[in-house]
């Protein structure tokens, strides 16, 4: 009897777990795909001409910004949740607004692709991090924290040039 109480406990733990793990994806996904619709947006409102700029010499230009950003989606979604990037991962000129544009959609497909592909007990598996061990939850939270903090750069620029940014679009 208590042999069968302690297996019930453990798997309902296991469970609940998983179940935990299913809710933070569909939320991350939900985050990823507005997360996109609003850098995208963002992107779009500064002119061709904007995107070299920078309002301090140690800041990246405008274009640098938005390339950063899709890189480090696709560099989360390769180095640390195992994905394989289907794509030249050759950047565009930083100032082909195009192209720019065009490759932060796809670097944000690429990390939605990676999330829904994702088990549940992916999630707990650890990883080599520059910071230390971390589990992919905490690689996919960065993935969302990293872009949020360079597209909130990106709308100081365009305030900073007198453009005014999309309403905010959260989750």
């Amino acid at each position: 009897m208590r042999f069968t109480l302690m297996i019930t406990m453990l798997s309902s733990g296991l469970f609940l777990k998983a179940q935990g793990n299913a809710t933070f994806q569909k939320v991350m996904l939900e985050r990823l795909e507005n997360s996109k619709v609003y850098t995208m947006q963002v992107g779009e409102i500064m002119p061709v001409s904007g995107f070299d700029y920078k309002p301090v010499a140690t800041e990246m230009a405008f274009g640098v910004q938005m390339l950063h950003i899709a890189q480090n989606l696709e560099m989360i979604a390769t180095r640390y949740l195992g994905a394989i990037l289907p794509y030249d991962k050759a950047l565009p000129d930083p100032l082909d607004k195009e192209k720019i544009i065009f490759r932060v959609g796809a670097a944000f497909d690429f990390a939605i692709k990676t999330v829904q592909a994702m088990q549940a007990a992916d999630f707990e598996e650890e990883v080599a991090f520059f910071a230390g061990p971390k589990n992919k939850m905490q690689m996919v939270n960065l993935m969302n924290d990293h872009q949020a903090h360079h597209r909130g750069q990106c709308i100081v620029y365009l305030r900073l040039k007198g453009l005014q940014p999309p309403g905010y679009t959260g989750w």
